[in-house]
């Protein structure tokens, strides 16, 4: 019932973004930059600063970095044997879910409560890779980053300046004011307004990429095909395994399956529209992953309540 719920929450804004775009069609844009320069930060200390980061919520987050950063390896490991072009966007989105809008709502409907914490870490880690290294590897192919020197100071750069950074600090800073809780309180509201301008940003991208899968070439469908795989398919089997090599608990391992077989995330259309890299094929790729995720989730979570 809840996931009927969030769905009847995400199709109005989707809805809402396709109008807006056909009055004003550069304003996804001008919306992804905002997003990654102020909102992301606030929606991320809204979230740090109103949840109690226990042992298990740190675990999980560190466990998800080493998991993600394990697949994305593979994933580019597989590209580059079977000859494909690297599109970097799209393994990005073959590796980052929507682990926050979609991934802890399906959690906490599908899953005991005891299991929110270990998708939280999740989400937590995710969110710290993704706004802080993956920029990354969007820009390793530019032709300004001349040598390795510049490639170590952009990268300080990119760090410093990432929404991550931004919003730990700013975490920091209020936990050493006295009015952490107020803060906290009224950060909770903005959180939920970044989150639902994100899926208005995907709604505006959809009235533009209506055909895109049958204009492109052989070789991306392809790609945009194995990348449906490795997101829905291969990243939850992956975290699986992980976890039964971790030995994690049922709840964890129940926790990250769901969350490692959620939609691409948002943010990897937010990176590609800043970037300006794989638009048209990144929202092709959310758009289809999550409209597959309705069918692929119940299939996952009757297998681990099978073998869990």
């Amino acid at each position: 019932m809840k996931i009927i719920i969030l769905l009847f929450e995400i199709v109005p804004l989707l809805l809402f973004g396709s109008l807006l775009s056909k009055s004003w069609p550069g304003l996804s844009r001008l919306l992804a930059y905002l997003l990654i320069m102020l909102g992301i930060p606030i929606s991320l200390m809204g979230i740090l600063l109103n949840l109690e980061l226990g042992i298990d919520v740190l675990y999980s987050a560190i466990m998800s970095i080493i998991f993600i950063i394990l697949a994305i390896f593979g994933i580019r490991c597989f590209y580059k044997e079977l000859k494909l072009s690297p599109h970097l966007i799209m393994q990005l989105g073959s590796c980052f879910g929507n682990t926050g809008y979609i991934g802890l709502p399906v959690c906490l409907a599908l899953l005991p409560k005891e299991a929110l914490v270990f998708s939280i870490g999740y989400d937590i880690g995710a969110t710290l890779l993704i706004w802080s290294v993956a920029p990354m590897f969007l820009l390793t192919d530019n032709s300004f980053i001349s040598n390795d020197m510049s490639k170590i100071n952009f990268f300080y750069r990119s760090i410093l300046k990432s929404p991550v950074i931004k919003a730990i600090a700013g975490s920091f800073l209020v936990y050493l004011s006295p009015w952490t809780e107020l803060i906290a309180k009224s950060l909770w509201l903005p959180s939920k307004i970044c989150i639902f301008l994100a899926l208005v940003v995907v709604g505006m991208n959809l009235s533009t990429i209506r055909g895109t899968y049958l204009t492109l070439s052989t070789d991306i469908n392809k790609l945009l095909k194995q990348c449906l795989i490795n997101k829905l398919v291969l990243m939850p089997g992956f975290a699986f395994v992980f976890c039964l090599v971790l030995g994690s608990s049922p709840l964890m391992t129940k926790a990250f399956v769901i969350q490692a077989a959620c939609p691409t995330a948002v943010s990897v259309l937010l990176l590609s529209e800043a970037f300006q890299k794989d638009m048209k094929l990144t929202s092709e790729l959310l758009n289809t992953s999550t409209i597959l995720f309705i069918f692929t989730c119940p299939i996952w979570y009757s297998l681990l309540n099978n073998f869990v």
